[in-house]
């Protein structure tokens, strides 16, 4: 026996209300699905903000335990240096890759003869360390990080290239978190 079309639900055809049944249904799974999609948009949201969160506190540590003070005191040695240097021998570094190199070696001897340089180097690369690998881990905000310290970073590890690789030479993980960071920039 041949039930379709013969019933009623509140005066409506049965196949009425099957259709009406289908389209909520589908209706349903659409708005469960953007819930969903909702749901994971937010739950990323939420880590990115905790990660940029914990970069703000390591900002305040860069600015309130002196570790900034570092780095500009190094900087400023660096500079220095650099503004004694006589406009010939600078041009012909910007020509030559050994005359660079070699003008760049006599800076990072000037800056280690000041006194205390060798701490504050030290507390640089272990900052910048710290910040590298907190972003490697997924703890700290790569973006946030960048947006701060991104210049600070290429400048210091332009300048103390070759005296970090040396350090490296003599113990392995010296400075790797911090390039780590320098290359989060790429």
């Amino acid at each position: 026996m041949n039930r379709k079309g013969n019933g009623s639900i509140f005066g409506w055809p049965l196949s009425k209300v099957e259709g009406v049944a289908h389209l909520v249904t589908a209706f349903g799974a659409l708005l469960g699905a953007v819930g969903v999609i909702l749901a994971v948009v937010q739950y990323f949201a939420a880590q990115e903000a905790e990660r940029a969160s914990h970069t703000l506190s390591l900002i305040d540590i860069w600015e309130t335990r002196h570790y900034r003070d570092d780095f500009v005191a190094l900087r400023e040695s660096a500079m220095a240096f650099m503004a004694s240097v006589p406009e010939e021998e600078q041009r012909e570094a910007r020509e030559n890759e050994t005359a660079r190199a070699n003008l760049w070696a006599q800076m990072r001897r000037h800056v280690f003869s000041v006194e205390d340089a060798e701490r504050r180097f030290d507390r640089v690369v272990s900052f910048f360390s710290r910040l590298g690998l907190c972003i490697e881990a997924r703890l700290c905000s790569r973006e946030t990080a960048l947006l701060f310290f991104d210049d600070s970073v290429s400048g210091f590890v332009s300048f103390f290239g070759p005296e970090i690789e040396g350090r490296q030479d003599a113990m392995q993980s010296y400075g790797s978190g911090m390039m780590l960071l320098y290359g989060a920039r790429q």
